[in-house]
């Protein structure tokens, strides 16, 4: 043991001037851009800061950290709970006029709509409707203080009675027992919610508190880098290379003496849904507010069919029509507005024949919505969703669904032949006679697309294509 004692000492004073006395190298922080929270003005930039600078910087004036942005994806306009105009508008909201701390200059709160009402099966007085569980608890609250104050009142009315008629007996005592209770009862109900709405009004209200909404999925569309760039992938941001539109800032639109704005590069690619901040507009000069970013929205072909993206971040994905179903993983609800970007590019000849017709389009038929045998309960049954439908697809039928029709029109030779065509969704696929003219049908059903006659097999084969239903079924015939 003594012969272990010299090496044993001279290993912990290495240890010790190694880990005490030599100075070991700190790595220095990384500076990234930090934002203040500023009452009624919105987040404010105060330049490149370590996280603790950034920290005691805003504390410093008062004011709690909105962002620390390292990246264009955590830029405060990247906030869920922050709105522009557009966006509230899109979610059917009421945007708020005053001006977050932690949001960008320019975005609000959005509020659900409070206009938005349920029937009663069971009506609470003249109550047929309500419009929050708020209101339905106040109505409850204030009909059983009047249906006790009504019992109260009726039994000083029965002791009255009861000591008329025991004047000459013994039972006064009881009349005046039963006229005393009912007057306290009547008492205590006046007085507790005298008490109540004496601490605080809202206590016998019963208001449900108005929360903002949050910014969900959405089409990437004006905002998007390749529109403000004018770059589609490789090719100019134009419906003819798959853009959702044309950008006037590609070189065969873009007007004299302006630019395609300049949007600094994201590290990990120009990829659908990859967040950049934008530096410069359309005439060279600075955007305000600092901070405002882009996303882009590039998606290769699938084949033929051109998916969209959707999402932002990690979250962002390129989705074909038929993926925009109820409840789908993406997030992504189902509009009118989402299915119909989400139609694939039509084709035609040299000559301008068509030769594929493609559509997207928004349906709450239950035809496209279930599958199985409630496919043929709905099939054979009269249609009554509520009645017919399990619980669970009641829900998604109110939501609705993205059906995708593509019509070969090499295979449509005749009227009848576009009876036969299939509708399809991720959920299930059905023929287009299917799908009947209803209030849930949407846009596209074999109605319309008989009166239309996309194909043009009417002018080719002399004839028109007219719409018939009958009890058994509706069917486009040649006429």
């Amino acid at each position: 043991m003594k012969q272990l004692t010299f090496p044993f000492f001279l290993f912990a004073s290495l240890l010790v001037i190694f880990v005490y006395v030599l100075p070991l190298p700190v790595m220095a922080e990384k500076a990234c851009t930090c934002y203040c929270a500023v009452e009624s003005e919105g987040a404010t930039s105060v330049g490149d800061l370590t996280s603790a600078s950034c920290q005691d910087t805003c504390s410093a004036a008062g004011h709690t950290v909105a962002a620390w942005a390292c990246s264009s994806d955590a830029l405060p306009s990247q906030n869920v709970y922050c709105f522009t105009a557009n966006q509230c508008a899109a979610q059917k909201g009421v945007l708020d006029t005053a001006q977050p701390a932690e949001c960008q200059p320019g975005m609000h709160y959005c509020f659900p709509k409070s206009n938005i009402t349920v029937d009663l099966s069971v009506a609470i007085g003249a109550l047929q409707e309500v419009g929050n569980l708020g209101e339905y608890m106040e109505s409850v609250y204030v009909w059983m203080i009047g249906s006790a104050m009504l019992f109260a009142i009726i039994m000083v009315l029965i002791g009255g009675l009861q000591y008329v008629l025991a004047a000459g007996s013994g039972d006064v005592g009881k009349a005046k027992k039963r006229i005393m209770n009912g007057v306290v009862g009547l008492l205590l109900l006046l007085m507790s919610y005298a008490i109540l709405y004496t601490i605080n009004p809202q206590l016998v209200r019963l208001e449900v508190p108005t929360l903002p909404m949050i910014r969900r999925l959405s089409l990437i569309s004006d905002y998007s880098c390749g529109y403000l760039t004018g770059d589609w992938g490789t090719q100019s941001y134009h419906t003819y290379y798959g853009a959702p539109q044309d950008s006037p800032y590609i070189p065969q639109l873009i007007n004299a003496g302006e630019v395609p704005y300049v949007v600094q590069k994201p590290t990990d690619g120009e990829n659908c849904g990859s967040v950049a901040e934008v530096m410069t507009d359309n005439f060279g000069a600075d955007v305000l507010p600092e901070g405002s970013t882009c996303m882009f929205d590039y998606c290769p072909k699938v084949g033929n069919r051109q998916p969209r993206c959707v999402g932002t971040g990690l979250s962002a994905t390129c989705v074909l029509c038929e993926a925009v179903t109820p409840a789908n993983e993406m997030g992504v609800i189902p509009s009118e507005a989402v299915c119909g970007a989400l139609a694939a590019a039509d084709e035609a000849n040299a000559n301008g024949d068509p030769v594929t017709k493609n559509y997207c389009f928004y349906t709450q038929d239950p035809h496209m919505i279930v599958s199985g045998f409630e496919t043929f309960l709905l099939a054979t049954v009269p249609l009554t969703i509520k009645a017919i439908v399990a619980a669970d697809n009641t829900l998604d039928v109110e939501e609705g669904t993205c059906a995708s029709l593509s019509l070969s029109c090499g295979s449509v030779s005749k009227c009848e032949d576009y009876d036969n065509q299939q509708v399809k969704n991720d959920v299930t696929d059905d023929e287009l006679d299917d799908l009947t003219p209803n209030s849930l049908a949407g846009s596209v059903n074999i109605e319309s697309i008989c009166s239309d006659d996309p194909c043009r097999v009417g002018a080719k084969t002399g004839t028109t294509c007219t719409y018939e239903e009958t009890t058994a079924k509706a069917d486009c015939i040649s006429r």
